[in-house]
């Protein structure tokens, strides 16, 4: 009975916890933020890949509203000459998808290889893409936050 009372209590102070939180903003999206190391010479290629076969199938991705934006960002530092921290092996590129929700992630699988397999027309030549995609970067991190607007108390 103790552990029951126990758990119960940490589960209301979690909650209470949670509630004081939100307050005084409103939840947006939850961002799934993909990073990516390019391979030696395969820059060039990455971003062609990324034009070609990744822009369209994000933009059939938003209409069919698994998620609501796509960002693309580099990791400056890199290209910097200052006294900016670099780390080797650092990332590259990253995509961010924002989500609407994080049942919506739920989702994303079977809707996604739909889409994938519309663009490329057969499973061979999604495969074929993943083989070349393998050559060109790996994937080094994925995170995901949620987004939040705070308001004017």
């Amino acid at each position: 009975m103790k552990k029951v009372v126990t758990a119960a209590l940490i589960v209301f102070v979690a909650l209470l916890a949670n509630s004081a939180f939100v307050q005084g903003q409103e939840t947006g999206p939850v961002w799934r933020m993909v990073y990516y190391k390019i391979k030696p010479g395969q820059e060039a290629e990455f971003w062609k890949n990324i034009r070609e076969h990744a822009l369209p199938i994000f933009e059939e991705a938003k209409k069919q509203s698994l998620f609501v934006d796509v960002k693309t960002f580099v990791n400056q530092a890199k290209e910097h000459s200052g006294d900016w921290e670099v780390i080797p092996g650092d990332w590259d590129a990253m995509l961010a998808f924002a989500h609407p929700s994080l049942e919506a992630l739920d989702e994303l699988g079977e809707k996604a290889a739909s889409i994938y397999l519309k663009h490329f027309g057969s499973p061979e030549a999604v495969a074929e893409n993943e083989k070349k995609k393998k050559e060109m970067f790996e994937v080094v991190a994925v995170r995901f936050i949620r987004e939040v607007f705070l308001r004017q108390p």
